[in-house]
């Protein structure tokens, strides 16, 4: 089927696009993957790390120390001194490019804020200090070499490049008394949240640096840079101590962040408190200890995938994230180049195509469809990302099932209505076909239904269209059926068909009309009557028309209504004893000189509103008991005047 391929090629196609390189980052795959991403840490339990704290510099500490660009490194150096001397390792998340050189009051040897934190850092012996990559040129600083001591050495793969850049480190007397410098640059996707970040970068004299993140964990494990960087070409590296699955590096040289929890998750301690509570050195002892601004106007926010809390983050915590995912965390792996992962993309969009168009029964393809997709697809991201520790191809999984059952439910829906309009548009009336648009079921499964039919021909047609030159008659007849076809929708009548001259209507045909079908019947062959009368009364004045008189008949039973017809060709029509049995009864108005009858059946369903006229018990062909019939006499004033005003306004829309 058509609706298959097309579903499959769409399937197809998303996979493809997001499996190749040039296309995977177009719009609509990083937009779904980054929101189920920030979804799977949304519903992810924080897991506080025991051994990292972070000492913030909080709104706390500027109010009692000053502004933060009035302090002194003096203070750093205190809390080398004091609360961090039995700290496991020490992460300086602060850049100090420019030289302090205030002397330091009350140093007996008189020496600089610089000085004395660097003495610190000295003593202390396994502190890592912050860099930043900026642009190469008149304002970068000298290449002195003194950068080289914190390079892990060469590595070629997907390591990224710093072009054009060079690592600004801190002060000449800081830098040579640190134990590691890492780099604390990283880039946010392209809606501002921070998911990835690049361990290590390539910078000049093609050696490899790392991030702070990397430079800490170096200490906390006494790693080598040679070995962190030995399987950087297989495009992943292993943190030396660590159980399980090596780190991944994605083609841009960026690993997955995997958040430990949103803002507060990591333990913080006021840097002024640390200061002046004793108490706070033995929380410290033997930690992890992360030096950073949380005071909002220090601007070191970075978002996290945390919706619920605003996306709030800052920079000390991502880091503090970024440390114990290197540590301790299930290693997040991007699966988003896996051809696995892209062909269960693929079947879950065959799947999709499949039982949208095979299932029958449209309500069953619907649950089906939806069964897959919500059960299978949109909840494969959630449970590769948190029981395999994957970021796969979600974008082209979602796309891959969700298109194929929206287009295929579209196209179902409105090929089938589209069908109805055009099977039915002609023979009922726009409110009637606008039900069957709406519903339908009504007329895809064949019911038995009591109904009333209307039979009615015309009288001496044979001689009418001998007499007469046949395009005349066909123009005659053209209008004459025209105006018929008016009055049996003027009460939401089914037109069956035309059979020549003759004319089947059926009103309830459709389940909608079970409490007055018999009397709209009856009201519709009434307004026929009249419409013809104003006919004949025009036809009189035109020599080329001849008046005519037909026969009406109505009877009223069950009958199974339902499609019938050939592959090509289907109509939806009555069977059943009830139909040969209305025809008849219009048969019997020729026999009995009447124009209008009705089956006692239909009688009996009538209100008191509509004049009858018994004749009796008649023999109808066909039938062993007899039947009651009753005839409709007269004209209803209303209608006429009805049917009056249609023909008058008719008329003059052909003058014009």
């Amino acid at each position: 089927m058509r609706g298959i391929q097309v579903g499959i090629a769409v399937a197809a196609l998303v996979v493809v696009l997001r499996m190749t390189p040039w296309t995977q980052r177009m719009f609509p795959f990083p937009l779904i993957e980054s929101y189920a991403y920030d979804v799977a840490h949304d519903w992810a339990k924080p897991e506080p790390p025991e051994d990292i704290i972070i000492v913030a510099i909080d709104e706390k500490s500027l109010s009692e120390l000053g502004r933060f660009q009035s302090w002194h490194r003096d203070i750093y150096a205190r809390l080398l001194e004091g609360p961090l001397r039995k700290a496991a390792v020490v992460g300086f998340d602060v850049l100090v490019p420019e030289a302090d050189e205030e002397i330091v009051a009350g140093d007996p040897e008189g020496r600089t804020a610089d000085d004395v934190f660097a003495d610190a850092i000295r003593r202390h012996g396994r502190v890592a200090l912050a860099a930043h990559w900026v642009l190469s040129g008149a304002n970068a600083p000298p290449d002195d070499g003194s950068s080289e001591r914190f390079a892990y050495g060469k590595a070629r793969g997907r390591l990224e490049r710093a072009t054009g850049c060079v690592l600004e480190l801190p002060t000449r007397t800081l830098a040579d008394a640190a134990a590691a410098v890492g780099y604390v640059d990283m880039e946010a996707d392209s809606d501002g949240v921070y998911r990835r970040f690049r361990p290590m970068m390539i910078g000049l004299k093609g050696l490899v640096f790392p991030h702070f993140g990397m430079a800490v964990m170096q200490l906390a494990t006494d790693a080598k840079g040679e070995t962190l960087v030995a399987d950087v070409a297989r495009g992943q590296y292993r943190v030396p101590g660590r159980a399980g699955a090596p780190m991944a590096i994605d083609r841009g040289g960026a690993t997955l962040i995997s958040y430990c929890g949103p803002t507060g998750t990591v333990a913080r301690v006021s840097l002024v408190d640390a200061l002046r509570d004793k108490g706070v050195a033995e929380q410290l002892a033997g930690k992890i200890v992360l030096v950073g601004a949380t005071a909002q106007g220090l601007s070191d926010v970075r978002p996290a995938p945390y919706a619920e809390r605003s996306r709030l983050f800052f920079g000390v915590e991502t880091n503090a994230s970024i440390v114990d995912s290197l540590l301790r965390r299930a290693p997040l792996v991007d699966a988003g180049e896996s051809l696995l992962w892209g062909g269960f993309g693929l079947v879950i969009g065959v799947l999709v195509s499949l039982t949208v168009w095979l299932m029958s029964a449209e309500t069953v393809a619907v649950a089906l469809s939806l069964a897959l997709v919500g059960v299978v697809c949109i909840p494969s991201f959630l449970f590769a990302f948190r029981s395999m520790g994957l970021w796969i191809p979600y974008g082209a999984i979602l796309l891959a099932g969700v298109l194929p059952l929206g287009l295929g439910l579209y196209e179902r829906l409105t090929v089938e209505r589209r069908l109805i309009k055009r099977q039915f548009d002609a023979y009922v009336s726009p409110e009637v076909l606008q039900e069957l648009m709406d519903e339908p079921d009504v007329i895809r499964r064949s019911q038995r239904r009591v109904i009333s039919l209307l039979f009615a021909d015309v009288r001496g047609s044979t001689t009418l269209s001998e007499s007469i030159p046949p395009e005349v008659w066909v123009a005659q007849l053209n209008e004459y059926l025209t105006q018929m076809s008016l009055a049996i929708f003027a009460f939401e009548g089914y037109l069956d068909k035309f059979m020549g001259d003759g004319i089947m209507a059926a009103w309830n045909a459709f389940g909608n009309q079970e409490d007055d079908h018999a009397e709209l019947a009856v009201k519709a062959g009434r307004q026929m009557l009249a419409r013809l009368d104003f006919l004949n009364k025009k036809w009189e004045q035109m020599p080329d028309r001849t008046p005519f008189r037909i026969g009406i008949g109505v009877h009223t039973g069950q009958v199974v209504m339902g499609s019938v017809g050939s592959e090509e060709r289907v109509e939806f029509t009555a069977i059943g004893d009830v139909v040969n049995t209305a025809s008849r009864i219009e048969g019997l108005t020729k026999e009995l000189g009447c124009e209008f009858i009705i089956s006692e059946t239909t009688a009996a369903l009538l209100g008191g509103g509509v004049p009858l006229r018994t004749l009796g018990e008649a023999e109808i062909r066909g039938r062993e008991a007899k039947i009651e019939i009753l005839e409709v006499p007269g004209r209803s004033d209303a209608l006429e005047a009805a049917s009056g005003a249609v023909l008058a306004e008719e008329a003059r829309e052909t003058e014009d």
